[in-house]
């Protein structure tokens, strides 16, 4: 039970609880594109966030460290490593554990701040759709307000030194073209 990585990356909301009163008006529009600019289906860096609801796109803040790219989350975290977490439906040894950084981030101002780590998400503002209200499509703004939410891979028994982490992706039928070799159906 010992957090082990955490998962880096672009924080999706769900739509906001006063959009979920009358369902009929309000169509969920987060899910056709992500951060990165890609469909769910060919991104395989989506992680849902069952307990908070929403999802993360971790290949949207990966960047390759270049010259006029951001830095990656390793740099400034170096235990944003989760999107680096492989698949196995049976060697796993780490689970998700979905949380809000507002409910572990407190503010201590006995401690040197110099010694926290970077937090590895932040919550989705590039102007993109989020959701129709009646005719009206709400957007991520640049100044969205809100929690912002990530994800910790725990370990689930104890993991030596140097052995690689897995965790079961959880997938259910149609697989995504990424993943369809790692699943046989029938």
């Amino acid at each position: 039970n010992t957090v082990v990585a955490l998962y880096p990356g672009i924080y999706t909301p769900p739509l906001p609880p006063e959009a979920t009163v009358q369902q009929e008006d309000y169509l969920y529009l987060a899910s056709n594109v992500t951060p990165s600019g890609k469909t769910p289906d060919k991104n395989a860096y989506i992680l849902n966030l069952q307990q908070v609801g929403g999802y993360l796109d971790g290949q949207a803040l990966n960047g390759t460290a270049g010259a006029n790219e951001p830095k990656q989350q390793l740099d400034v975290n170096p235990i944003a490593c989760a999107h680096l977490v492989n698949h196995s439906s049976t060697c796993k040894n780490v689970y998700v554990e979905a949380f809000s950084w507002s409910d572990v981030v407190f503010d201590d101002n006995n401690n040197d701040e110099s010694t926290y780590y970077s937090i590895p998400n932040e919550r989705r503002r590039d102007g993109s759709p989020w959701y129709y209200q009646g005719s009206t499509v709400v957007t991520f703004e640049e100044e969205t307000g809100g929690t912002v939410c990530g994800a910790a891979f725990v370990a689930t028994k104890n993991i030596p030194r140097g052995d690689e982490l897995f965790l079961h992706y959880g997938l259910n039928p149609p697989y995504p073209s990424w993943a369809k070799d790692w699943y046989t159906e029938g």
